[in-house]
């Protein structure tokens, strides 16, 4: 995959058609998973970077219970832990993601379905319309 280069300008999705539109969302829902994955992976590089690099305080702190280990190494301890619950969340948040796509798909489809039975419905209507209007013109002429 090359970063750099430059890529054709896609049509804007008014211009597209249904199936074009889904193909669309669904390349762009992959290149966000495969994002998403990166930058989960270079997250939990740092935490455990971060770990390795203040791990020594930590164990002395363990060893002797004096507070100065923890006092002189706290910042990068406390880089460490958020950047650990930062990974952590965005885990749960990618979970949540992919389930309200799933809840989206499902309601998507739902919504077609309904679409597709109004528009039946509707052209079953206008055909009685107009059987209407023929059986009316037809008496009116007769009278």
């Amino acid at each position: 995959m090359n970063l750099w280069r430059r890529k054709r300008r896609a049509r804007p999705l008014s211009e597209l058609n249904n199936e074009e539109i889904m193909a669309a969302k669904t390349s762009f829902e992959g290149s966000v998973d495969r994002l998403e994955a990166a930058m989960h992976w270079f997250t939990a590089l740092v935490a455990i970077g971060l770990v390795v690099e203040y791990r020594e305080p930590f164990l002395e702190f363990i060893k002797t219970h004096d507070w100065k280990y923890i006092r002189d190494a706290i910042g990068g301890i406390m880089v460490t832990v958020g950047v650990a619950g930062e990974l952590l969340i965005g885990f749960v948040a990618s979970f949540k993601d992919g389930r309200l796509r799933d809840a989206n798909t499902a309601l998507q489809a739902r919504l077609t379905e309904l679409l597709t039975a109004s528009n039946e419905r509707i052209a079953e209507l206008n055909l009685q319309a107009e059987q209407l209007r023929a059986r009316m013109a037809g008496a009116c002429q007769r009278v």
